[in-house]
């Protein structure tokens, strides 16, 4: 604590002012302070850190939503750079601002502020004088767009950077930079994704990049940098040699057992995928149903905060980098206003099987050299995306909606991907389809523009994706209008002008094929394990279970002698 509090007096963050200078009516907000504990690969602590905050919350002001705006960059935008530099064999490096909204300068929003909580008389009488904010502080409802305002000015006006239009929180550098003392001139492409004072940075020449790294400590307090090895709770292993990019969460996964108490040595007894006994999503064959319909017992308020607290910590898991889990959290989630006993065995199961396939982790690749990436008769290329879309049909008992689940693969892995509720209620397989490809639509239009800002791709080249339902291929496919489609909404007519277009492409593929499965239905543990490691990048995805082969006269004669 007090070596947080030396750090805001060094920035020089607070001016003591009297009580009787201010206004009548000025609000004066109080600090707080948060604790956080940070931990290696190995999930052992070695740094304890305290934060002085402003309660936001508190603070009445009249800055609009536009004067608050912070943007960061979207976790897809990170996975698509990691992805990027796998397949351009970028060396990856990681970049942290020390107290980062301490080097941003105030707006014209004064900010007063009571004395820090076992800090009081380091500035003073605390009944006759406050703090006034001179630098934005943690909490305040504008230090974060203060402090990317003066991030994004120096990125641009002084190292010449380009912002993302699509992503605010990414900058790419492609040119020229001299080095300050030899004079010699370095080519350089840098490829960055920013979130608040943390970035990812992928170069193609380590001498330009260090070179930059300098200007930027220049200008900012940076307090760690070199090889990337953990960013927003991941854990990012590089292996040029092999060609590879993985992006793992296994020690949040370990901690989240310890947390919640998960009994390992069981887990390992009863579902360990090794010795055979392979686990489904969710238990049982039966849907998940609310407690108005079955009549199941219901939980005690301490399990009920703890099944909030458990799905909270599955949902972050699943939406960074473990798509296989995307369902189940889904379909959890909708029962945390009021779950039952057989929810909470699920929640327990979902566990476990993050626990068990741990070691599964999203892995990009540098080309297609030892897997094969084809969607149906298309090959697809070191950085071009190709999509899946699928969708259930009817499946929640109280609304009858569908649950939509896509993905999005580039560099052999998924990049991105959704597993959603839909919300409206879909009279037929081909509109549930069809509000699935809308979704996969949108966001596969996102990462194009990604890539065109790295400089990777092109708008002329379309994206494939690949879809089961016929009568859907049809639709998109055709001019027709039918009685069944006719009253069909507007974003799905959205589908026909991006396939006229050629921007988007559909294929029929097989349903064996459909990779998006897993994010729309709880599938047997064989195809779980097969699609998981498909979607991961751990295994081929194309075909993902090959249709059977023609026997060979070997082979029928070696059926006929076993008849």
């Amino acid at each position: 604590m007090q070596t947080e509090l030396d750090s805001v007096n060094e920035a020089g963050t607070f001016k003591v002012v009297s009580r009787s200078e201010l206004a009548k009516g000025t609000v004066i907000v109080p600090l707080t302070w948060s604790y956080k504990m940070r931990k290696d690969d190995a999930n052992v602590m070695y740094q304890r850190k305290a934060r002085l905050c402003v309660r936001g919350d508190m603070q009445k002001s009249t800055m609009t939503s536009d004067e608050c705006y912070s943007p960061t960059s979207d976790q897809i935008s990170i996975r698509v750079l990691l992805s990027v530099a796998a397949a351009l064999d970028l060396d990856i490096f990681q970049l942290d601002v020390h107290s980062a909204y301490l080097q941003a300068d105030m707006d014209d929003h004064d900010v007063y502020c009571y004395f820090p909580p076992g800090f009081a008389g380091t500035y003073g009488d605390s009944t006759m004088s406050v703090l006034k904010l001179l630098k934005p502080l943690y909490g305040s409802k504008n230090s974060g767009a203060l402090w990317y305002r003066t991030l994004r000015k120096y990125l641009v006006d002084v190292l010449k950077f380009t912002c993302c239009t699509a992503d605010q929180g990414l900058f790419r550098f492609k040119g020229k930079i001299v080095d300050p003392v030899s004079g010699v001139k370095h080519q350089v492409t840098i490829l960055s994704g920013w979130f608040v004072d943390d970035a990812a940075v992928a170069t193609d020449n380590e001498e330009a990049w260090n070179i930059i790294r300098d200007l930027l400590g220049d200008k900012f307090t940076l307090s760690s940098h070199g090889k990337i090895k953990q960013f927003l709770g991941g854990t990012v292993i590089q292996d040029r040699e092999a060609g590879t990019v993985k992006l793992s969460l296994e020690s949040y996964i370990e901690a989240m057992t310890v947390k919640f108490k998960i009994d390992t040595v069981s887990l390992e007894k009863n579902f360990n995928e090794k010795r055979g006994n392979v686990t489904r999503l969710l238990p049982g064959e039966q849907r998940l149903q609310s407690r108005a319909y079955t009549g199941d017992p219901g939980v005690s308020e301490q399990e009920k905060a703890l099944y909030h607290q458990g799905v909270g910590t599955l949902n972050f898991l699943g939406i960074f980098a473990r798509p296989d889990i995307c369902y189940g959290v889904s379909v959890l989630a909708s029962f945390v206003q009021d779950p039952s006993t057989v929810h909470l065995r699920a929640f327990y199961h979902l566990m476990g099987y993050c626990w068990i396939t741990k070691g599964d982790v999203l892995t990009y690749r540098r080309g297609p050299a030892e897997f094969k990436w084809k969607l149906a008769k298309h090959d697809i290329g070191p950085n071009e995306e190709c999509g899946f879309g699928d969708s259930s049909f009817a499946d929640c008992f109280e609304t009858r909606r569908s649950q939509t689940g896509v993905i999005l693969m580039l560099n052999g892995a998924a990049a991105a991907w959704k597993s959603v509720r839909q919300p409206v209620c879909a009279l037929s397989t081909c509109e549930a389809e069809c509000y699935a490809l809308a979704e996969l639509a949108r966001i596969a239009l996102f990462v194009r523009k990604v890539l065109i800002f790295f400089k990777v791709s092109k708008d002329d080249r379309p994206i494939k994706y690949g879809e089961d339902n016929a009568a859907c291929v049809t639709f998109v496919q055709s001019d027709k209008l039918t009685s069944r489609v006719r009253w069909f909404d507007v974003c799905l007519y959205r589908l026909r002008d991006l396939d006229r277009e050629r921007r988007l492409v559909c294929v029929k593929v097989d349903t064996r094929h459909q990779l998006s499965d897993p994010l729309t239905k709880s599938l047997v543990p064989d195809e779980q394990r097969q699609h998981r490691l498909a979607i991961l990048g751990l295994a081929d995805w194309a075909p993902l279970l090959p249709e059977k082969a023609k026997r060979t006269g070997e082979e029928k004669s070696s059926k006929k002698l076993k008849v």
